[in-house]
């Protein structure tokens, strides 16, 4: 079923600086986070602490982490990248819940990926970049065609049923010196199902690396745009201080 696989978005970044823009396109209790939730993780041997939103739980080690994560990574090889997953999050209430039978509303990543190399020009430098593609690919592929061909190509490799349809931008990007936000609307498909989600990704530079942060919700509400915008807003201020 489509709403057990959370399919993200590409890996790959092999072509420049575009693969970036869409990355930047499965216990007893219960336990929800008034408050971030601090995570140390490595970039290139180096440590560093990251803010986990507020209502959101570190995942790796449940058994729909296991799984998401293996998926990610495998969705990286098979675009020929060399994915680094640091973390996979979804709300608390789902990560500990006592029956497994719901799904997560809330679910993401943060990754990088070990094929692009280092960036040494600085996050500003980042955001102009990504500006520019957006604006070049948005002119050459309006219906978002280019992406979402490179991630079904990928999928393909995996022999899934899974597939991308449009992915739409949604407002301006929020560019700052910490990092670069933005906020689209993408649609996966099965045979069987389609699925809409609103994402929001935040791209940010740690130890010469290029990390993203996406996080996505079912487009069933207007109000679930506004909560994963105000996520990605949240993470972006959090890196003020980490």
């Amino acid at each position: 079923m489509l709403s057990r696989i959370f399919l993200v978005g590409p890996h790959k970044f092999t072509i420049s600086i575009r693969y970036l823009i869409f990355c930047c396109i499965i216990l007893a209790g219960t336990c929800v986070n008034a408050a971030p939730l601090k995570q140390s993780v490595i970039v290139k041997g180096k440590p560093f602490v990251v803010e986990i939103p507020n209502g959101l739980c570190e995942g790796s080690l449940s058994d729909w982490g296991v799984k998401y994560k293996q998926f990610l990574f495998e969705l990286g090889i098979a675009s020929k990248g060399k994915p680094e997953i640091l973390s996979v999050i979804a709300n608390c209430e789902f990560l500990f819940a006592q029956s497994k039978s719901i799904l997560p509303t809330t679910w993401g990543y943060l990754a990088f990926d070990r094929s692009i190399g280092r960036y040494w020009f600085g996050q500003s430098s980042l955001n102009n970049r990504l500006i520019k593609e957006i604006e070049s690919l948005e002119s050459k592929h309006p219906s978002g065609l280019y992406l979402k061909d490179i991630t079904n190509n990928s999928l393909k490799k995996l022999k899934s049923d899974l597939s991308i349809g449009e992915v739409v931008r949604l407002g301006r990007p929020t560019v700052n010196e910490q990092g670069f936000m933005m906020t689209a609307l993408a649609r996966f498909k099965t045979k069987a199902e389609v699925m809409d989600v609103y994402l929001t990704t935040v791209t940010f530079i740690r130890n010469r690396q290029i990390l993203t942060f996406t996080v996505y919700e079912r487009a069933s509400r207007e109000e679930n745009l506004e909560h994963v915008r105000l996520i990605g807003q949240q993470f972006l201020k959090s890196l003020r201080n980490n």
